[in-house]
């Protein structure tokens, strides 16, 4: 063997060192970030679970179930929901008002109201058993929408034109590159009114409304607080003392009993921070694509 050639295996040998040094360490620096952490299961004694709802409401399973699980935990004694949110999507509001319903058959659930609280996050307050409201919440908003774009006179500007191939008529009636014909308007009309209808199915089902009442919230408009309680559509003006009170004395809380935060939000760990960060280009070029039906404040 040659200088040379002894040279090259002492080199790869040391390389092959150095490489197998750092996957160990990988290996170690994943068990120690990567692994979840699990609730505890360990009885805590009895406590009142505060939750936040913040921003726009979308579907999230990870936050409908510590809901879900929050109702099952005999140590949970009440949920006080604070909510602050615009809105969101139809589903994403449904599907929240459905688990604080179903919690509230159980035990009590007060809400209460921040700076905003509107369409969907209005919609997730008709789950709770009380609704508290500050006189200046922006609430309401009962009422969905459709964002869509007629770019068809850009595109014939600079010259592009549609070359989509579907299976029927209304198959393209979100393009932004197909013209919108009136059979489009209609059918998009009649699904917009036919949600509106479910949402304010539930506003019927869960507030003591009339139909002067029904007439004034149904052109989507927005209310503060202090006119959402005349209209009855909340129960209380106040805070979260307020709400803590209702608890006291409607459902026979300790007034020392504890309040404790419960997350909805998934804390990532620094492993699924580094991972998340590839995919967020993909991820919101995706939602960029979606037409989903929105339960939102305009502003």
């Amino acid at each position: 063997m040659t200088e040379n050639q002894t040279f090259s295996l002492i080199v790869m040998d040391r390389a092959r060192r150095r490489w197998r040094f750092i996957a160990v360490l990988a290996i170690i620096f994943l068990v120690l970030f990567s692994v979840p952490n699990s609730p505890s299961t360990e009885k805590t004694g009895a406590y009142v679970a505060r939750v936040n709802l913040e921003g726009f409401i979308g579907s999230d399973r990870e936050q409908l179930s510590t809901l879900y699980g929050l109702g099952k935990n005999e140590d949970v004694k009440a949920l006080m929901v604070f909510i602050d949110s615009p809105g969101g999507t139809m589903v994403g509001g449904i599907e929240i008002y459905q688990a604080l319903n179903r919690i509230a058959e159980v035990k009590p659930v007060a809400c209460v109201m921040g700076t905003a609280a509107a369409s969907a996050g209005y919609m997730v307050s008709l789950g709770c058993s009380h609704v508290v409201a500050n006189p200046a919440t922006l609430t309401g908003s009962i009422g969905v929408f459709m964002p869509l774009v007629d770019a068809t006179a850009l595109a014939e500007k600079i010259g592009v034109q549609s070359a989509s191939i579907a299976s029927g008529s209304l198959k393209m009636a979100t393009s932004p590159l197909e013209k919108p014909t009136a059979n489009s308007k209609l059918y998009l009309q009649e699904m917009v009114n036919d949600l509106q209808a479910i949402f304010m199915s539930y506003v019927k089902q869960h507030r003591p409304i009339n139909d002067e009442v029904e007439k004034i919230i149904s052109d989507g408009r927005a209310l503060t607080g202090r006119k959402a309680f005349e209209l009855k559509l909340v129960d209380a003006l106040g805070d979260a003392l307020t709400a803590k009170k209702w608890l006291e004395t409607k459902h026979g809380l300790a007034d020392d009993i504890p309040v404790r935060d419960v997350s909805l939000v998934k804390e990532k760990n620094f492993f699924e921070k580094a991972m998340s960060s590839f995919s967020f280009v993909e991820s919101f070029s995706a939602k960029l694509n979606e037409t989903a039906i929105l339960a939102t404040l305009k502003p």
